[in-house]
């Protein structure tokens, strides 16, 4: 289990109504919109790694830029659970961007972008 601290979390939605516009002779129509009420949820996380890992009690690891990397890299069909202000999401990575810190040897920002489905309750139950 990884804990990262965020320093920064975006969530955003997306829809994909669908505009289609009727073959017509003589006067143009106006295009019919369908929205068939499907969404994208989207997160992005910001956040400060290190080098070196450190642990919390309870077996809780604060990872390190390469245990991240490794488990960015490693990770294709394993259920991701966030937290994120007492709400849970089910989410899979779609990318991870790294940037070292002026003037530091250790520390770098990391931007981790991720799809989602929709939020769950608050009382949610542990996947454990």
């Amino acid at each position: 289990t990884y804990n990262l601290t965020v320093e920064k979390a975006i969530i955003s939605y997306e829809r994909n109504p669908i505009q289609v516009a009727l073959p017509t002779s003589g006067t143009p129509t106006d295009p019919i919109l369908i929205d068939l009420g499907f969404f994208k949820p989207k997160i992005t996380l910001e956040n400060i790694v290190v080098e070196d890992s450190s642990s919390l009690d309870g077996g809780v690891t604060i990872p390190s830029k390469q245990q991240l990397e490794d488990f960015i890299t490693g990770t294709t069909s394993d259920t991701i659970w966030l937290t994120i202000a007492s709400h849970r999401y089910i989410v899979k990575i779609t990318g991870c961007i790294f940037e070292r810190i002026g003037g530091t040897d250790n520390r770098w920002i990391s931007r981790m972008q991720l799809v989602s489905s929709s939020r769950s309750d608050p009382a949610f139950s542990d996947p454990a």
